[in-house]
């Protein structure tokens, strides 16, 4: 029997037209009377025409988005396999909100008109500010998606050869002896200052266990041994105390490597990376910033997770 391909790209056509999900500039909005809105004030008005604009703009984000997944998804099941486009959601509940919503939005800006408040918002400007909120919604998501895929691939830190400040040979992360292991990357002279504060704030979860160990871990290249030994020197003068010195391991890398290796970009450079390290080398958390209380408490519930009894 001779199959008719044709019929089956237009039966899949059609049913691609009626499952894709819309973007938000091709919902209609919803009619709504702007009498709905005759006993609000001016300011009312106002407070719920932006209350409005900021959930119509997260909103459009994500409509923008799973159209954009299911025009690719068309596109390759039309071309692929296109009995797949049966499972293409269409539009759901979120572009119905978004339609009376945006309705809602219009109704009050003729009440506004009616009302003799201030003038209606340019389409232009409404417009303006919802492709705001839309491209901070579609980073949001995909900054969400990468920290998801990041998260779902395994990184270990890679094996390097160095000393305390004590003079005592260390390999990290193969001679680490605790479970859980803070290690604080500072590239350059503001960002070793920074993380001496986070090894101040780290000090009662150090404290809270034998098993969890903090590092103050500068990184630079390999400039040679006679620089090493000056910079090393350096660094004996900043810390006197010999248990501090024992936390602090001055990593000499090939810097491209390893900065691959635990994907930092060169952009994170510029302030402490906190990395939360299991005895096996697996980094089982990252933080990056000043230690605010806000990232202290990211760091300790990380180190804390990362203990036999509590994974």
């Amino acid at each position: 029997m001779k199959v008719n391909f044709s019929k089956f790209a237009i039966l899949g056509a059609l049913i691609a037209v009626s499952g894709c999900a819309s973007s938000s500039r091709e919902i209609v909005p919803t009619y709504v009377s702007p009498l709905t809105y005759d006993s609000y004030s001016c300011d009312q008005i106002e407070t719920e025409m932006n209350r409005l604009l900021t959930r119509v703009g997260q909103l459009g984000g994500q409509l923008d988005q799973k159209a954009s997944t299911d025009e690719l998804q068309t596109g390759v099941g039309l071309f692929l396999f296109w009995p797949t486009l049966v499972f293409l959601d269409g539009d759901g509940l979120e572009a119905s909100e978004y339609a009376r919503l945006t309705g809602e939005y219009e109704a009050l800006d003729q009440t506004a008109i009616m009302k003799g408040c201030m003038s209606s918002s340019p389409p232009a400007r409404t417009e303006e500010v919802r492709e705001r909120l839309r491209a901070e919604v579609r980073a949001e998501l995909k900054a969400e998606a990468a920290a998801k895929a990041d998260a779902e691939q395994k990184v270990f830190f890679p094996s390097v050869k160095a000393q305390t400040l004590n003079r005592n040979e260390i390999t990290i992360p193969d001679d680490f002896t605790s479970q859980s292991n803070v290690l604080l990357l500072a590239f350059d002279r503001n960002t070793v200052s920074a993380t001496d504060v986070w090894d101040a704030a780290l000090l009662p979860l150090r404290q809270s266990s034998e098993q969890i160990q903090v590092y103050s871990t500068p990184v630079t290249s390999n400039p040679g041994a006679l620089v090493r030994s000056t910079v090393n020197n350096l660094y004996r003068d900043l810390y006197g105390d010999t248990a501090r010195r024992e936390r602090v391991v001055i990593l000499y890398v090939e810097e491209d490597e390893f900065l691959s290796a635990l994907k930092i970009s060169q952009a994170d450079m510029t302030a402490p990376v906190v990395l939360v390290v299991a005895r096996d080398g697996e980094v089982i958390g990252r933080v990056q910033g000043p230690a605010t209380p806000r990232n202290v408490a990211k760091v300790t519930e990380l180190a804390s997770s990362s203990l036999p009894h509590q994974r």
